[in-house]
């Protein structure tokens, strides 16, 4: 038993080691969408799967125009979740664990990927493993740091103090793969934060203690589509 958990737990490092940014994305950055449908429908790892569904979540609604004052003429946009069974990139303590996925595609077209991974507050040294082993494979692609943020939250809502408190919860790095030499581009950036989250205050907003943390990861890409960085 010791030399097979010996040799899973080397599998695990060595799978870790091999790990790119298309695996993380799952290739779909840029790609059609018949083609993300297709590895949804087809790849077993990947469930609770959503298509632009209503914000009660009960409900499915049609692609949505874009409204964006730059674009001409009629493009819509259409969003994805599903959560995927968690795979060699990230550490793993618990065989049942997940990540979650969230596409936005325009015209079709996978521009934007944000992915999530939840950690217990017992997990801290996989969560700082994991945004260590990411924030290099990133700067490789996206040598540019364009900013560094802070994230923050309204704490201590009440019916007396309805602004409630801002409380810094986490922070946040945004690169890009080139530098920019004009008003208007096409973004090709990533962003990695990390944050604390609580449960929902009564009267809005979030109140302590903390429940988890939370490691976000953002991809996106407006080339070949009619989106810039003036609206997206």
């Amino acid at each position: 038993m010791k030399i097979i958990t010996f040799l899973f737990f080397i599998s695990c490092i060595f799978a870790k080691s091999q790990c790119n940014l298309n695996d993380l994305t799952l290739n779909f950055l840029g790609k059609k969408y018949f083609e993300v449908n297709n590895k949804i429908l087809s790849d077993t790892n990947i469930f609770d799967v959503s298509e632009n569904m209503a914000i009660d979540n009960k409900r499915k609604i049609p692609d949505y125009k874009a409204d964006f004052e730059y674009i001409q003429g009629d493009h819509y946009q259409k969003f994805i979740s599903f959560k995927y069974k968690l795979h060699n990139c990230f550490s793993n303590s618990n065989r049942e664990d997940f990540v979650k996925y969230n596409l936005k595609l325009i015209d079709n077209i996978v521009y934007k990927i944000s992915v999530e991974k939840k950690y217990s507050l017992s997990e801290e040294t996989n969560l700082q493993d994991d945004y260590s082993r990411f924030s290099a494979l990133i700067k490789k692609k996206y040598p540019i740091i364009s900013e560094s943020y802070n994230i923050s939250n309204k704490f201590n809502i009440t019916l007396e103090n309805k602004d409630g408190d801002s409380q810094k919860t986490g922070s946040g790095k945004s690169y890009m793969s080139s530098k920019i030499n004009s008003k208007i581009w096409k973004i090709n950036s990533c962003d990695i934060s990390v944050k604390t989250e609580y449960s929902y205050g009564k009267f809005g907003g979030y109140s302590y203690p903390a429940t988890s943390k939370l490691l976000e990861i953002e991809f996106i890409n407006l080339n070949n589509t009619v989106l810039d960085n003036r609206g997206y």
